[in-house]
């Protein structure tokens, strides 16, 4: 869930609140954003985390075999 946000200048006055309508729209921009750049370090990290999944299963049967 997301509040809203009170911002202050550094005498303690209110300065303006950011209603929650605009940081989840804020929030859902930054989001696709960052995933759709083209060189998105989150589109990246999933497709290495399953390439290298799958190397790892290949190795450790075929290395389980060798010892058989």
């Amino acid at each position: 869930m997301i509040h809203e946000v009170k911002v202050f200048d550094s005498s303690g006055n209110l300065k303006k609140v950011i209603s929650t309508k605009t940081l989840a729209q804020r929030s859902n921009t930054r989001f696709n954003e960052l995933f759709n750049s083209s060189g998105s370090h989150l589109r990246n990290y999933k497709g290495a985390a399953k390439t290298t999944g799958a190397k790892k299963k290949t190795t450790r049967a075929k290395s389980s075999d060798s010892k058989n």
